[in-house]
């Protein structure tokens, strides 16, 4: 018995999607990352990294992240400088955003709750002035470790 392919082509196109979808699910919800990937120290206090070096572990973030490990956070390096812009589209727990410029802490936005599901326009968070990096840690972190403006940072790897 043989198929024809105005059966089998839309069959497998179909297949295709549902692969497509299923695996992005997958990606999406992916719970954390891994944070021992990178370190940096703030005021010489060593911290471990999850590293969003690309656009799309950037774009990620900590979507799904149920729980960020004591003195860990994600890093996000910046070349060049820039005003980035973040928002919480997915989180599910709040988060204090550190802002670095040239190894220094230049603000701290902190406590930001996770996505309000029903907010029809998110909130965005933004530096006052171009940025070299971020460092996401959980709420209320960069208070409990001392992290504050005029911090010195360094990223080890």
């Amino acid at each position: 018995m043989t198929i024809s392919k105005e059966i089998w082509l839309p069959a497998a196109a179909a297949l295709a999607l549902v692969l497509i979808v299923v695996s992005g699910l997958v990606f999406l919800r992916e719970p954390c990352r891994d944070f021992s990937t990178g370190q940096l120290t703030i005021d010489g206090k060593s911290y471990d990294a999850a590293i969003a070096a690309d656009s799309i572990s950037q774009a990620r973030g900590l979507i799904g992240c149920k729980k960020i490990p004591e003195r860990s956070g994600m890093y996000f390096p910046y070349d060049p400088p820039q005003v980035a812009v973040f928002w919480m589209k997915g989180m599910v727990i709040p988060i204090d955003i550190v802002w670095i410029t040239d190894g220094k802490v230049i603000g701290i936005a902190p406590n930001l709750p996770p996505e309000d599901k029903f907010a029809a326009d998110p909130p965005r968070y933004r530096p006052q002035r171009a940025i070299t990096g971020v460092f996401e840690i959980g709420a209320g972190k960069a208070a409990e470790y001392g992290i504050e403006v005029g911090s010195i940072v360094t990223v080890l790897r």
